[in-house]
């Protein structure tokens, strides 16, 4: 009985030995897949444009008295929209340290996109053609070959973020502005938001078969956990505003961006213990997200 049972444990180890390095090949394949698209260098340049426009435009809007929105037409148009769903305070204090948070925010914002919805579309035509189930043929099973997905998209998401935080210490040099500790927790918040939409991604891609449907629930889903955060801080008055408050305290909780903005504003006002719970929330969803892709994965097989 002994012998059965340690032959079984050896059997599982060995089993799950090879499901990793399977994931390990597949990541590989699907990192330089990305590396090699040109979309993905011509997205990262664009984030880095973004960025630089968006220092620039702040450096020109500082004279003597501060920072000021009237001095620049770019800042003019965001304060203009911001400040009309937000609010005038609430605008003014995402730019009281200066532009990182936002210019890094914008930048990275075509690149995570691009990554979360090239996974979904790639996953379901690779499973609707049979590609899933030749590799599972192996010790590569579909979650396996789902989460190569994720980890790859981790990567070029995590240098994506390391490039812009060297250009924007850069531009730190060249205009003379202070980027520090703040900038490294905006990044960092960034990663483990890229890390949670991804997770989000993979949940539907493996839960719906479709690719164009898994697409658009993608989409909607995000419209909807961004109004949840966006609501909370609407302008507004009336029965407009007492539902905005309901739909946002009842989905704010499962949105990456409510976590990514209490991050932010954590980093603003200096509360370390704020900021460490947001990475906590963006890493339980992350979690949750992967878990039901991975259940969705196992449950419906391959095509």
């Amino acid at each position: 009985m002994k012998t059965s049972h340690g032959l079984a444990d050896k059997e599982t180890r060995q089993n799950t030995f090879l499901r990793l390095h399977a994931m390990r090949v597949l990541t590989r394949r699907r990192l330089i897949e990305q590396l090699m698209t040109p979309a993905t260098w011509l997205l990262a340049t664009f984030g880095l444009i973004l960025v630089f426009l968006l220092v620039q435009a702040f450096v020109k809007s500082v004279d003597s008295s501060g920072f000021d929105f009237s001095l620049n037409p770019l800042y003019q148009i965001i304060y203009g929209i911001i400040g009309s769903a937000f609010g005038v305070t609430y605008v003014r204090q995402m730019f009281a340290d200066g532009p990182f948070a936002f210019s890094l925010s914008v930048g990275f914002a075509p690149i995570i996109l691009y990554l979360s919805l090239t996974s979904i579309q790639r996953f379901g035509y690779e499973r609707r053609s049979g590609m899933v189930d030749l590799v599972a043929a192996g010790p590569a099973d579909e979650p396996a070959y789902l989460f190569s997905f994720g980890a790859a998209d981790v990567m070029v998401a995590a240098a994506q973020l390391i490039l812009m935080g060297l250009f924007l210490a850069l531009c730190g040099m060249v205009w003379n502005m202070a980027t520090g500790l703040p900038v490294l927790m905006y990044l960092l918040g960034l990663l483990f938001f890229a890390v949670s939409l991804l997770g989000l991604a993979l949940l539907f891609g493996a839960i719906l078969p479709q690719p164009a449907s898994a697409l658009a629930l993608f989409l909607l889903a995000l419209a909807i956990l961004a109004y949840a955060d966006i609501a909370s801080f609407t302008v507004v008055g009336g029965g407009f505003r007492s539902v905005a408050n309901t739909a946002s305290w009842a989905l704010r909780w499962l949105s990456p961006f409510y976590y990514l903005d209490m991050g932010q504003m954590a980093v603003r006002s200096g509360h370390g213990s704020q900021f460490l719970a947001a990475l906590f929330g963006q890493a339980s969803l992350c979690v949750a997200f992967v878990l039901g892709g991975h259940m969705a994965a196992r449950s419906r097989g391959g095509r």
